[in-house]
């Protein structure tokens, strides 16, 4: 396998259909989350020795990257990335009392001046969770059923971030929220589907720099072909055209904040590593994790000549320097049906 393949980028190519917006999901598809069943409503949550419970509204929404359904939270970023949250008084805690107070804080958080016909609280409420350790509770909302449409100064975290990786951007996230949610997986969990991962998609400049996105939502995704004048992606004399997402940041601009990065949803299922590439090893040895043996890189080999055989290899994981200053993880994703701007 060549390590530097001579082929070129061409800047973007038309604005893919579901790239930039979520599909949105009704609640009445057949997602099957949060049954009514399977979340306790029981007001019991204050036991001796608890004074206060912060109540954490965990408002969630489910859409469609492609024909995946992708799990969503309402989030605030602060020092941490939590969800809105008060407190309630162990004296107060009879259950209208509760309801009362979750939903004035709720249309508050929604900017809810009307909550229209029905009872928000039963349309929209799937059951909570209690957490003794961190003396909380985490009630669950539908944000489908809210009647909400004002979201401009909310942000979205996926499940890779709030369960796995514990940061929105660089932000941590708050442990109350990231344990409870750790601990409860009803919370997380989507039948049949893998979580998307939490990427930064990489772009190219005016100046042929490349660096990560932080494009306003109108404009297309970068999709790294052949045929232009500037170098592209190492893989793409044999994997084709990709769009390239890294883990982090390329660049550190000093400020200590990423929140200027867009952040993207990626369904990396099926992915291929290219694990036996030489700049993958030189990466895992600055994590002192080279540990590999040369049996276990001829399996590698062996692997990757089956794998070759099949049609379309739709993601693959490699370390790239060809486009970086440093060897970087890095994934690549054919088709804009997997991926979505958070």
């Amino acid at each position: 396998m060549p390590n530097s393949p001579d082929f070129n980028y061409l800047a973007t190519k038309p604005e893919p259909g579901l790239s930039i917006a979520y599909t949105p999901v009704a609640a009445n598809t057949d997602v099957p989350f949060l049954a009514d069943t399977e979340l306790s409503r029981d007001f019991d949550f204050c036991v001796p020795d608890i004074l206060h419970v912060k109540v954490f509204l965990a408002i969630y929404d489910i859409v469609l990257i492609g024909a995946n359904p992708c799990l969503k939270y309402m989030v605030e970023i602060g020092e941490t990335a939590t969800f809105p949250s008060f407190e309630i008084a162990c004296a107060d805690d009879n259950p209208e009392h509760f309801k009362t107070e979750v939903v004035l804080f709720l249309m508050q958080v929604l900017n809810i001046a009307d909550i229209g016909s029905g009872d928000l609280y039963e349309r929209a409420f799937r059951g909570m969770v209690f957490s003794a350790e961190h003396k909380c509770v985490v009630a669950v909302f539908d944000y489908r059923d809210s009647t909400s449409t004002h979201t401009q100064t909310k942000t979205w975290a996926i499940v890779d971030e709030l369960v796995f990786e514990r940061r929105v951007w660089n932000v941590p996230v708050d442990k109350a929220v990231s344990d409870t949610m750790r601990q409860n997986t009803l919370l997380w969990t989507l039948p049949n589907t893998d979580p998307p991962s939490s990427l930064y998609m990489i772009k190219e400049t005016g100046e042929g720099v490349f660096t990560t996105d932080v494009s306003p939502s109108a404009e297309a995704p970068t999709l790294f072909m052949h045929g232009d004048t500037i170098d592209t992606y190492k893989y793409g004399d044999e994997y084709g055209d990709m769009y390239i997402f890294s883990q982090k940041p390329l660049f550190d601009d000093g400020t200590g904040s990423d929140r200027k990065y867009a952040r993207y949803a990626v369904f990396t299922h099926g992915a291929k590593y290219l694990l036996e590439d030489q700049y993958h090893h030189a990466y895992l040895e600055s994590l002192d994790n080279a540990n590999a043996n040369e049996g276990g890189e001829e399996e590698e080999e062996e692997e990757e000549e089956e794998e070759e055989e099949e049609d379309i290899v739709e993601a693959i994981y490699f370390v790239e320097d060809k486009i970086t200053k440093v060897p970087t993880q890095l994934w690549g994703i054919k088709d804009s049906s997997r991926f979505v701007r958070v």
